[in-house]
């Protein structure tokens, strides 16, 4: 609507209206929110979730290492924390935090203090680290582009927050443990991979067709 009425009125001549829609890196984030919300229509979020809770997750501290494994598999495709953390990863880990007994108001130290600040943590380091992860790093290019007259491909950005990235995400969950250590140490993670598995039922084609878009997009992005 803004856009038809800078035109209609004559405030804006017609190419700088739509000048924007010409950019590449407008669409690259327009693809990656259409995957974000494919992901949490789909299922295929919770899928991943569950399945890496089943090979990981027995010990509190795996649990926080699902939080990172999960975060940086959607973060290319989720240009909102807010999305990624709060509609996919929040939902599953409080639900999980809550069948071991941990309530926020009653018991939040048996481990759902733990999980929640690895959550909170995680997506901070994951949003920095694809430029398709946070919709403010599109205004950082460009402040970028602007001030040091750089232009930075997707794989570019990946390669050159990814070593900073990985080391945070391998010490983020370890450093909250030993600042916040839960109560509970085990957990019982097969049971809860296999009921949250049970309840999605198999791989449906939508899931598979959107894993293989998925992909193909994360290859198109690096080699661009």
């Amino acid at each position: 609507m803004v856009v038809v009425g800078n035109l209609s009125d004559g405030a804006f001549k017609t190419t700088a209206v739509l000048s924007g829609y010409s950019s590449g890196t407008t669409w690259l984030v327009f693809s990656a929110f259409t995957l974000s919300a494919a992901f949490v229509t789909t299922g295929l979020g919770k899928r991943i979730a569950y399945l890496l809770i089943g090979k990981i997750g027995s010990t509190t501290l795996g649990l926080g290492y699902v939080t990172v494994f999960l975060d940086l598999v959607l973060a290319p495709a989720t240009p909102s924390n807010t999305a990624r953390a709060g509609g996919i990863v929040l939902p599953i880990i409080n639900s999980v935090a809550v069948a071991l007994g941990s309530e926020p108001e009653k018991s939040p130290r048996r481990v759902g203090h733990y999980l929640m600040m690895s959550i909170y943590m995680v997506t901070k380091t994951t949003s920095y680290m694809f430029f398709t992860a946070m919709a403010g790093n599109i205004l950082a290019l460009k402040m970028i582009n602007d001030i040091l007259h750089l232009q930075i491909s997707w794989g570019g950005w990946a390669l050159a927050a990814g070593l900073p990235g990985i080391i945070m995400l391998l010490v983020t969950p370890l450093v909250i443990y030993t600042m916040y250590p839960p109560e509970i140490k085990k957990v019982d993670n097969k049971t809860i991979a296999k009921a949250g598995l049970a309840e999605l039922g198999p791989m449906k084609i939508r899931e598979k067709m959107l894993l293989g878009v998925f992909v193909l997009a994360l290859l198109g992005w690096i080699f661009q």
